[in-house]
């Protein structure tokens, strides 16, 4: 199928890399990796079939469209760095890729909502983002920060609107959001009977598409139990690759991370 796996990191979570590493290389798809250097003692996680090296000095949406004129496939799976993969089941994916192809999908966030114009097959479905929700969601909709699946040249076009913007305000300016509302597709993955609902700060992943978001802003969050159905896997990660958590940085997370509600998936 074309697609691949586009997973951007930068050289400040360079800590992250032998996470990402042994996290994703049992996967067979196609996996690129974008970074902008390499700092001293450091090595590049060794399990991509690409690397792109990008101009940290660049806007972030401004330096992901040269990366993407180096990747040939129609569709990109942009994963973050601090989104460490848990698990990618290839059938879902290449299911909800094909949804997208079929209907001239631009954009599907893997996060998981219960909406409105849903499109099904082979047990999976996806739901208009563009349109009102039927269940609330804690998500920013239509687009948010979330790790997404790209129609390549739609993801093009839409950089090049917005050649000034940061990671974050990609999910909070106006301009982008109405942009999003009207000139593009935006599509979340329904959830459907066969998906299990992991619970992150609020956030709903499934585990056919599951990622421990581990920072926020470059620091933890505490109390670690705001990691719900994830906190199992930080633990782990924290012993097993020796992660100061004091010298990286934590803060307290917001109250609405901690007092959310689990929405029901009807």
């Amino acid at each position: 199928m074309n697609y691949s796996i586009l997973i951007h990191t930068h050289s400040s979570y360079a800590y992250l890399w032998p996470i990402i590493n042994d996290y994703i290389k049992k996967y067979n798809f196609k996996k690129v990796l974008a970074y902008d250097r390499i700092p001293d003692n450091t090595i590049l996680p060794d399990c991509f079939d690409k690397y792109i090296q990008y101009d940290g000095s660049q806007m972030f949406s401004t330096r992901l469209v040269p990366i993407l004129d180096q990747l040939d496939e129609e569709y990109i799976f942009l994963i973050y760095d601090v989104d460490i993969v848990i698990n990618i089941d290839k059938n879902a994916l290449e299911t909800y890729i094909d949804i997208m192809k079929e209907n001239n999908i631009d954009r599907l966030c893997s996060a998981v909502f219960n909406g409105k114009s849903q499109l099904h097959k082979n047990g999976y479905a996806v739901c208009n983002l563009n349109l009102p929700l039927i269940s609330p969601s804690n998500h920013f909709v239509p687009a948010d920060c979330s790790s997404t699946i790209w129609n390549r040249n739609s993801f093009i076009e839409f950089l090049k609107k917005f050649p000034d913007k940061t990671y974050g305000s990609l999910e909070l300016d106006n301009d982008v959001i109405n942009y999003c509302k009207s000139k593009i597709l935006c599509y979340g993955i329904q959830y459907t009977p066969n998906l299990q609902i992991l619970y992150n700060r609020g956030l709903t992943c499934s585990d056919k598409l599951s990622f421990l978001h581990i920072t926020v802003k470059g620091k933890f969050l505490v109390p670690i139990k705001v990691y719900a159905d994830y906190e199992n896997h930080l633990i782990n990660i924290i012993k097993t690759y020796n992660i100061d958590i004091n010298k990286i940085g934590y803060s307290n997370a917001p109250q609405a991370c901690l007092n959310y509600k689990k929405y029901l998936f009807k």
